[in-house]
């Protein structure tokens, strides 16, 4: 691994933990409100970081988190498009 990617794995992790945090909101429905107020720009933000990291060929980053967790994040959010915070994807239905 290259010095100048030290850093990187703090931020992986800290990107898992966004994840999960997202899935166990949209889990527990008395926090759907509380995940419609996450822009959708968080998510997309966790899923370029790790694209990128995966791209820049550091893969063996994520070997140091449950990056299950993130994919299983991906499809609740998936499932609960109508909660997503954002103009494009809102539902009139609410979460």
């Amino acid at each position: 691994m290259f010095q100048h990617w030290a850093p990187a794995a703090s931020s992986i992790q800290f990107a898992v933990l966004e994840a999960v945090w997202i899935q166990e909101l949209l889990l527990d429905p008395e926090s759907h409100a509380a995940f419609a107020a996450i822009p959708e720009y968080v998510v997309a933000d966790v899923a370029t970081w790790l694209t990128f990291v995966v791209r820049m060929g550091e893969a063996a980053l994520l070997a140091s988190v449950d990056i299950g967790g993130c994919g299983s994040a991906v499809q609740w959010t998936g499932i609960h498009l109508h909660c997503v915070s954002s103009a494009q994807h809102r539902t009139t239905s609410g979460c």
